[in-house]
């Protein structure tokens, strides 16, 4: 891989930084760097894709208590590509309350989870 007019890559001690201008489709894969010296090489690599990143809920919302009568939970995240849908799951916590998480990297048996989905209304573009 070397500088193209899409691939830069700089040298800013003490590292090298690859910029990938105008992202697209054609750009993803996984991308690997090695680097060796007099004691050995190593190695690390990163995936480069369209999927969005993880959502990121605004403030401490993980345990809601049962006090409160309305609430609004926000998140965010970013894309490459429109987002089409959340899929957002819940559950009833052990004091009573509504914590909000990922069913895959909890320890609760999956059907203690509802799920609903969100369905996003993608803007028409023409």
């Amino acid at each position: 891989l070397s500088t193209s007019d899409e691939i830069v890559i700089e040298n800013q001690e003490p590292k090298y930084v690859m910029k990938i201008e105008k992202l697209k489709v054609k750009n993803f894969g996984k991308y690997k760097c090695k680097a060796s010296n007099g004691l050995g090489f190593a190695e690390d690599s990163i995936e480069v894709t369209g999927k969005p990143r993880p959502p990121i809920f605004s403030g401490d919302q993980r345990e809601i208590l049962s006090s409160v009568k309305e609430l609004n939970i926000t998140w965010s995240t970013d894309s490459m590509f429109p987002i089409t849908q959340y899929l957002l799951a819940y559950r009833k916590s052990q004091t009573g309350g509504v914590i909000l998480s990922n069913p895959s990297s909890s320890n609760s048996a999956p059907s203690d989870w509802s799920q609903s989905i969100i369905p996003v209304e993608v803007p028409n573009t023409s």
